[in-house]
């Protein structure tokens, strides 16, 4: 957690007044200027002549303080440093990337829970293009594996892109039977209409018996013999580019609350590009290009390209690893007479890379 230094202060008043002077505590609440005086909020202790409690010490100025990291580093800025970014400061790369690793293997753990019709519901939220929908659908291949070789039907669907509320109805009524999962990909749109955002609540609920109905007229029902009302005893996987814990959006925060509250939710907590960047190297050294016909060398290559001028990419993505090694992979097959690296700079680079690198060469 942040430190403050206490360069000069005083805590209480009267005959209990004490004198801080340079004294350091765990940060509680930031520097605040205020009518009745100058204060900053510090984790008391009795072993520092304070309570063990929140206190305010009383400040000159803002000068009087600095923010310092756990190891004593001043901090540039006076906001206070939260406990992830504190952790990530301290996190070396092979711990972040075993971090990493157990998030997605928790994720794999409770997908295949779904699939055996214990888990009824999981919403997973992450940045575009880490995996999540290459994992999820892994795990329901590996899970109905068994029914493939047998020549059974599997027992989920995967649904991407756009769904209207009678879409979402039809196809959740189709996939009702328990074991049966339907995951919903990329499918943001039904948070923002109220009929479907209602469908997936009624279909996530935690009741004993889900019941989904829809009482509007509809030709589309009667021509597909699909009743108005139906038992829901399958399992829903919602994946999502939307951090539903900062969405601040007042109408759509009380949706996401109780959607929240009904099923499972797990944040893959990839937010910073370092992490991003660490899932791309983790999953490649996991065989994501062992398809190309590229060496180890050549590889890394790709990734180094990523690696270096993630700064400039229009996304930091594993598509994009691969829309990089496509290249590097045609060049070497000799389909490329221009080097990979300048083809990918100007398919993969926004504009302004290009103009950086014209200036840089002037």
């Amino acid at each position: 957690m942040t430190q403050v230094l206490i360069k000069q202060g005083t805590y209480g008043h009267g005959a209990k007044l004490r004198h801080i002077i340079s004294q350091t505590f765990t940060l509680a609440k930031e520097y605040v200027e205020a009518a009745n005086g100058n204060y900053v909020t510090v984790v008391g202790t009795k072993a520092a002549g304070l309570e063990d409690r929140n206190c305010r010490i009383k400040l000159e100025s803002r000068n009087c303080i600095e923010y310092v990291t756990s190891d004593g580093d001043t901090l540039d800025t006076p906001h206070a440093r939260t406990a992830e970014e504190e952790f990530a400061a301290s996190e070396t790369d092979e711990q972040a990337m075993a971090r990493i690793a157990q998030t997605f293997e928790i994720l794999n753990e409770i997908t295949d829970a779904s699939a055996q019709g214990i888990i009824r519901g999981m919403v997973v939220s992450g940045p575009p293009g880490i995996g999540k929908s290459y994992g999820v659908g892994k795990t329901l291949e590996k899970a109905n594996f068994d029914r493939s070789i047998a020549g059974q039907p599997e027992k989920y669907e995967v649904i991407t892109g756009a769904a209207s509320a009678i879409g979402l109805y039809k196809r959740l009524y189709l996939n009702r039977a328990k074991g049966f999962v339907t995951v919903l990909d990329d499918c943001d749109s039904i948070l923002f209409d109220e009929q479907s955002l209602n469908l997936l609540k009624a279909a996530l609920d935690t009741t004993d018996k889900r019941k989904l109905f829809w009482l509007s007229e509809s030709s589309a029902l009667r021509k597909e013999e699909i009743p108005d009302m139906f038992e829901f005893e399958g399992s829903v996987i919602f994946l999502t580019n939307l951090d539903f814990e900062k969405t601040k959006a007042s109408k759509l925060s009380a949706h996401l609350s109780a959607i929240m509250s009904r099923c499972h939710y797990v944040d893959l907590e990839i937010s910073s590009l370092r992490d991003q960047l660490l899932r791309i190297k983790q999953v490649v050294n996991y065989g994501m290009l062992d398809s190309y016909a590229l060496n180890y060398s050549e590889k890394q290559d790709v990734v180094d390209f990523v690696i270096d001028n993630a700064e400039w990419l229009r996304e930091i993505s594993l598509r994009m690893v691969i829309k990089v090694a496509d290249l590097a992979e045609a060049y070497k097959k000799g389909a490329l007479q221009q080097h990979w690296r300048d083809l990918a700079e100007m398919t993969c680079l926004k504009k302004e890379a290009k103009y950086e690198r014209l200036l840089a060469k002037l």
